[in-house]
C-alpha cells in the first residue's frame, strides 16, 4: 500500500475525528490493515477520488472459493507473468520457486538487491 503524505497527515491530524473514530472499530478485527486505511480513504470525500481500486497482487484462489488463497507454485508462472501484478502471494516459504522468480524475473543475483 502507497499512502500519500497528505493522506498519512490527516490519518494523524484527523480534523473531522474519522480515523480515530475508525482506528476504535478496527482495533478488534483480526486483519485492520487490511481494512483501515481503505475504509478512511473511501469516506472522506478529499481523498476518495485518489484511491486506486486495484491493490496490484497477483493471487489465485482455491476452487471452490475458500477464505484462503492457494499456494503459488512454477505451475502459476504464466498466469502470473500475464496478470502484470507487481506483487504476488502466498509462496512457500523458501521455496525454489522464489529463486527462479528472482533470476529470470527480477534478473536477481543470489545474495544481492534486484538490480532498478
Amino acid at each position: 500500500m502507497v499512502l500519500t503524505p497528505s493522506f498519512v497527515e490527516y490519518l494523524i491530524w484527523g480534523w473531522d475525528n474519522l480515523p480515530r473514530i475508525l482506528l476504535i472499530y478496527y482495533t478488534n478485527f483480526i486483519s485492520s490493515p487490511e481494512g483501515y486505511f481503505h475504509t478512511v480513504i473511501c469516506n472522506v470525500p478529499e481523498f476518495a477520488q485518489t484511491a486506486v481500486s486495484h491493490d496490484l497482487h497477483y493471487i489465485a484462489g482455491d476452487n471452490p472459493p475458500k477464505q484462503y488463497p492457494h499456494i503459488l507454485t512454477i505451475n502459476d508462472t504464466n498466469e502470473m507473468i500475464a496478470s502484470g501484478a507487481a506483487f504476488a502471494r502466498k509462496f512457500k516459504h523458501d521455496d525454489p520457486f522464489l529463486d527462479k522468480i528472482d533470476k529470470d524475473l527480477l534478473c536477481r543475483k543470489n545474495g544481492s538487491l534486484t538490480p532498478g
